[in-house]
């Protein structure tokens, strides 16, 4: 989906709703660690796209506008959104069936990744519950 700078835009978002429960039970200190481990994926997926894309980038700007952004309201909502900076990143995306996509391999790798963090994240903190 087009985003405000008018370039592609796609979100994985888990907030309270997805989740099956309120994260406003959730301490401020577990609050925090979930806020860790997305901004820790969000670093990484960024690294995966500007390594992984698989067209050419003849000014380094399609690349180099490849970004995401952590969104966070504590005890409410954490999301990653991947991005791209600029305007034709809807056709590296969406072109040639997607023959070039690079935001949904993306999400595809990153978020089974970050729900396999975060379940271990609640593991370990011996709650006995895992994120679905």
């Amino acid at each position: 989906m087009p985003s405000a700078n008018g370039g592609m835009s796609v979100t994985l978002d888990f907030d309270r709703r997805d989740l099956g429960r309120s994260l406003k039970t959730l301490p401020d200190e577990v609050d925090g660690m979930v806020h860790a481990v997305m901004s820790y994926q969000s670093t990484a997926a960024v690294g995966y796209m500007k390594t992984n894309a698989r067209w050419t980038d003849r000014t380094g700007n399609a690349r180099n506008g490849l970004s995401t952004e952590v969104e966070w309201v504590p005890r409410e909502r954490h999301a990653i959104r991947l991005f791209h900076r600029v305007t034709y990143g809807i056709f590296l995306e969406t072109r040639w069936a997607g023959k070039y996509a690079i935001i949904l391999p993306t999400i595809q790798k990153y978020g089974p990744d970050t729900m396999r963090l975060l379940s271990k994240l609640f593991g370990r903190l011996g709650s006995g519950r895992t994120v679905p």
